[in-house]
C-alpha cells in the first residue's frame, strides 16, 4: 500500500483542490462508483488477496480512506491555507 499511496494516489490527486468540489458525492455507492476508487480497490484486493471482502475489510485491513475522503483533506488544507493567510 505504500507503493500505491507514494506512486498513485499523487498522480489522480493532481489538482484536486480544484477539481474535487464538483466531484464530492455524499453517498458512499456514488463515491464507490468512481473509476479512481475502483482502481484503488483493484489495487488493495491484490494486497489482501481476497477475491469478494465487504468493503469494510476491504478499507480497513490496509488502514486505507476512499479517495474521496483524501481529496476532501487537500480541499479543506487549501482552503484553511488561504484563510489563515489573508489575515
Amino acid at each position: 500500500m505504500d507503493l500505491h499511496n507514494s506512486m498513485i494516489r499523487p498522480v489522480y490527486s493532481y489538482g484536486a483542490r480544484v477539481w474535487s468540489p464538483e466531484k464530492f458525492v455524499l453517498t458512499f455507492e456514488n463515491a464507490m462508483r468512481n473509476p479512481m476508487a475502483e482502481e484503488q480497490r483493484a489495487f488493495m484486493r491484490r494486497v489482501v488477496t481476497a477475491k469478494n471482502p465487504n468493503m469494510t475489510c476491504l478499507y480497513r485491513e490496509p488502514a486505507q480512506r476512499p479517495m474521496q475522503l483524501h481529496w476532501a483533506s487537500l480541499v479543506v488544507r487549501l482552503w484553511n491555507g488561504l484563510v489563515n493567510n489573508e489575515s
